[in-house]
């Protein structure tokens, strides 16, 4: 049976491991010295080399090779060679994704007790370990404990974050990172001389770049590639093969952006859909061509930084001059925004075109003007209004030198120099006498953006905002018709991230009903304070989030943090009732409502 070329070409011993070269010295370093660890926690994303790793490991505690210039695991003794046909008997593997119960673990339990069958250590592969159940984790934390001497536990696992604390104090944590582009086209070239499979190098970057860091990954589009039996693997098929397209496209389709021909654009999309191309993997590659903008731009020699080739790179280097610092960092907020939402559409081509109308009518469009200027615009009889036609944020949509002028004399409406139409009326008509200040017809709002400068104002805010007078001030402007809302909902909620954006609010799952309900005018006050771009999340709790926003703000060193006997136990359905009944009492200012 053919194997794939992930399987075929898994590595067997340390010196072929791609990438992970600080976790294969410590490894070599304790076989070496004897000081092999009773468990590890092998923690990184997928396709990083956690389970062959593990095997390796295996192999190396059981090799008997007996000859000291040889590294080990040699890879030849019938130990390996067991090893890697999956029929050594004392190395067990489980996964954990669908042996995740009590039952599963006991077998281990029981099976430690008994000394190796053939080699000198019985080693326990467990993959996937954040699947375990708790009562399986529970019932694991003996012998993982205190195991005897002769076994060693591995524990693989992509989500470190939902192993219990109490195991992983028991491990030695060894963490994969993403292997780098530079390690994975010379791990494929290595295979491919080997195969006497002829590719190029732009081909190999552009896999490896796909590839996000994954040698699983990697090597399952080299195969697909190789599969097309193409005498030479070039770029361009690379890009027909996983539906990617070439840089000539987004230069297009930047270009389009700059001089703000949205029709040009969506037409360029919609060709490229036609024939098949994935509208995410289109958002993924034009946020990555806004990335090499931005390198092309500060970067005096960008061919190491940028996948392309020499002569993309300098057409690159050439469209970045004709952007701003601003219109690269909007655009890369913009598409890094629509490639979190494309995950979880169903309909991507949505997004990609509507980031292509926000691109061109740039970040003005939805920053707010501050309401001061608003206000003395208004006060002294100034109104503006923009040109209905949608502006690009480029230098060919500027009014020429005297455009104002020309427009004035022929319909006979006085315009400012900025465009705007300037309307005079008299001291009678406005109100206002001589000499006097300028009254505004309505308070400011509160700016949370005043004084940043503009092309890094939502930044800035974003990395340091009152993350509770945020909150009040959007819950305080709720109707005042809503006062159920300010009863029953409010005290149990808190803001706690602002990010892109995102107002992350926690609300206690007992009034998370009312609180969606009430989402919709939130967001339209969220966004009347503080711009289109930003919207509520709300984050389901078990615990009050108003517990925890009181004990940040006490004076007390030791309860600045998070207490965690705040987090209890999700409450009971009388205790629920009481909670509702309080609330109630509480708006309509009785002391106690009878529950019968």
């Amino acid at each position: 049976m053919h194997l794939a070329l992930y399987r075929s070409e898994r590595p067997e011993r340390f010196e072929e491991i791609i990438g992970q070269k600080h976790i294969v010295k410590i490894l070599r370093n304790q076989i070496k010295k004897g000081t092999v660890s009773q468990a590890y926690l092998f923690a990184g994303t997928r396709g990083t080399g956690k389970t062959t790793t593990a095997r390796i490991l295996a192999k190396a505690v059981n090799c008997t090779c007996d000859d000291p210039s040889i590294a080990l695991p040699c890879g030849e003794c019938a130990n390996c060679r067991a090893i890697t046909a999956g029929r050594f008997l004392d190395v067990v593997e489980l996964d954990a994704a669908s042996n995740n119960g009590v039952e599963s673990l006991r077998q281990i339990t029981e099976s430690v007790q008994y000394p190796p069958t053939v080699g000198e250590y019985k080693v326990y592969i467990i993959d996937e370990a954040h699947m375990l159940t708790d009562s399986a984790e529970n019932a694991f934390l003996k012998t993982l404990e205190e195991p005897p001497e002769h076994v060693i536990f591995i524990l693989a696992t992509t989500n470190p974050e939902k192993i219990k604390p109490t195991i992983k104090s028991r491990c030695l944590t060894l963490n994969f990172r993403h292997v780098s582009e530079n390690d994975l086209v010379e791990g494929m070239g290595r295979i491919c001389n080997e195969k006497d499979i002829a590719i190029d190098t732009d081909a190999l970057s552009m896999i490896a770049r796909k590839a996000d860091g994954s040698v699983r990954d990697a090597l399952s589009l080299l195969e697909q590639c190789i599969n097309a039996g193409d005498e030479l693997i070039t770029g361009d098929l690379v890009l027909e093969y996983t539906g990617g397209v070439g840089n000539d496209f987004y230069l297009r389709l930047t270009d389009a952006i700059r001089n703000g021909e949205a029709g040009n654009a969506l037409a360029d999309i919609d060709s490229m859909v036609r024939i098949g191309k994935d509208a995410k993997q289109l958002l993924a590659d034009w946020l990555m061509h806004y990335r090499n903008l931005m390198i092309c731009k500060y970067v005096q020699d960008p061919s190491e930084l940028v996948n392309a080739s020499n002569e993309n790179t300098a057409r690159i280097a050439i469209q970045a001059k004709s952007f701003s610092d601003q219109d690269i960092n909007y655009g890369i907020r913009l598409l890094s925004d629509a490639v979190n939402k494309a995950k979880y559409s169903t309909m991507p081509r949505i997004l990609l075109e509507t980031s292509v109308i926000k691109l061109i009518v740039g970040e003005s469009s939805e920053i707010r003007v501050e309401p001061r200027v608003i206000n003395s615009r208004i006060s002294t009889g100034t109104t503006a209004r923009q040109d209905a036609r949608p502006a690009a944020h480029s230098a060919s949509h500027r009014t020429e030198p005297g455009t104002e002028q020309r427009a004035a004399k022929k319909t006979g409406v006085p315009t400012c120099a900025d465009g705007e139409y300037d309307v005079q009326f008299t001291e009678a008509e406005s109100g206002q006498k001589p000499g006097e200040e300028p009254k505004p017809l309505f308070e400011p709002k509160f700016n949370p953006l005043e004084g940043a400068t503009e092309d890094r104002h939502i930044v800035e805010y974003e990395m340091n905002p009152n993350l509770d007078e945020m909150w009040d001030r959007i819950s305080d402007r709720m109707p005042s018709e809503d006062r159920m809302f300010k009863a029953m909902v409010v005290k149990y909620t808190r803001l706690v991230d602002v990010y892109n954006g995102e107002l992350t609010v926690e609300v206690k799952r007992t009034k998370l009903m009312m609180a969606d309900e009430a989402l919709d005018r939130l967001n339209s006050i969220t966004k009347g304070l503080y711009g289109g771009n930003f919207y509520i999340n709300l984050k389901p709790v078990d615990y009050n989030p108003a517990d925890a926003r009181e004990l940040s703000q006490s004076d007390e060193p030791h309860e600045a943090a998070f207490a965690e006997d705040i987090v209890e136990e999700t409450e009971t359905k009388d205790e629920v009732v009481e909670e509702t009944a309080k609330d109630i009492a509480e708006y309509f200012g009785v002391s106690e409502i009878e529950i019968k």
